[in-house]
């Protein structure tokens, strides 16, 4: 007894002939899609993560808001590098790595780290430098969005024990320059003042962000010890100085294509006017990057994502969804393919039907 199951065996014919006009593309895990465009969206996790560029895909559009330096107040602004026609090779993997802000200090007196991945450690009191938010092909970096510099640690003279410290350069179309700390030495009407470090390069031959010197107190006052905030030649921020008062530290540099320098620490002078502790110099900003190729811009207007961190959207259209050649019935293509459908259905019946004569005889 021969049993056919009609429906069934139409469609898998079908399906071997390639005939479904209606095929599905596969889509990367996780797209939001509209239409024929569709964006990957990242969020900070302190690990690497990927990206597969579907098949197709030769370009990417790719907006990556930066992070903050440690210690910055809610709502402030980030840099956010937006590049449109990023080339990129079907199949090929992308790490995307998104920046985490940097510490604030807590109540022990020692550095704090700077944002994942690369952002600058503070020295005592300060506050640490954002992470750079990067995709990038391997170690070719992509698009980078630089991260802004952490503040300076508090100073303090007899008026005041919160003497600001300078705040971080922030990561903008020009990646800035950590301000000075300072303070007044009592009864004097003279400041002392911590220099911020200097800002990440904005090319590849540039150098990274010069560490800020430590501060100097006046000739007539005597001076505390006190180190300058690192220099950096690489993608991450410099370290901020520290002195051996346990406050005052530099603010870390932001990571970056380059990274930021270091803010200089901040020094205890004491004389016969009065005696003053300067705050620390902010951390320079890292630099942001695209690459040559893409078609990129640079905001400041950039609300700072969830708890300060950077974030990455991938943006790709999908490309056209082929349909396997019809053989050529003389007909439309569509039409001949479901003609060819209806014929197959026909044999089918007509096998069916043999068989159950064939039972009956």
């Amino acid at each position: 007894m021969l049993r056919v199951a009609v429906p069934a065996l139409v469609a898998s014919w079908a399906a071997a002939l390639g005939l479904w006009a209606g095929t599905t593309a596969v889509l990367a895990s996780g797209p939001t899609c509209v239409g024929t465009t569709c964006t990957v969206t990242f969020s900070y996790t302190g690990a690497a993560q990927t990206f597969t560029v579907p098949a197709g895909v030769t370009t990417l559009d790719v907006s990556a808001p930066g992070s903050l330096g440690g210690g910055a107040p809610a709502g402030a602004l980030v840099a956010e590098m937006t590049a449109q026609g990023v080339p990129v090779t079907p199949g090929e993997v992308l790490t995307v790595e998104v920046g985490g802000a940097g510490a604030a200090p807590g109540l022990i007196a020692g550095p704090v780290p700077g944002g994942y991945p690369d952002g600058g450690a503070s020295g005592a009191k300060g506050t640490g430098g954002g992470g750079s938010t990067r995709v990038g092909a391997g170690t070719t970096p992509l698009v980078v969005a630089g991260g802004d510099g952490g503040a300076g640690g508090l100073g303090s003279n007899a008026t005041t024990s919160s003497v600001p410290g300078g705040a971080g350069g922030g990561a903008g179309s020009t990646p800035g320059s950590g301000q000075a700390g300072t303070a007044e030495l009592d009864g004097s009407g003279i400041s002392v003042t911590a220099p911020g470090g200097g800002a990440g390069g904005v090319a590849p031959s540039a150098a990274g962000g010069v560490g800020g010197t430590v501060a100097v107190c006046p000739s007539f006052a005597s001076s505390g010890p006190g180190a300058a905030g690192q220099s950096t030649t690489a993608a991450a921020g410099g370290g901020g100085g520290s002195n051996g008062l346990g406050q005052a530290g530099g603010g870390g540099g932001g990571g970056g294509l380059l990274g930021g320098g270091g803010g200089g620490a901040g020094a205890y002078c004491t004389s016969e006017a009065g005696t003053a502790v300067s705050s620390g110099g902010g951390g320079g900003a890292g630099s942001s990057f695209a690459v040559s190729g893409a078609t990129s811009s640079q905001a400041t207007s950039v609300t700072a994502g969830s708890g300060g961190n950077g974030s990455v959207a991938i943006s790709y259209t999908l490309a056209a969804a082929t349909t396997p050649p019809v053989p050529n019935t003389g007909v439309g293509g569509g039409l001949g393919g479901l003609a060819l459908i209806l014929g197959l259905a026909a044999i089918a019946v007509g096998l069916l039907t043999r068989a159950r004569l064939s039972r009956l005889h």
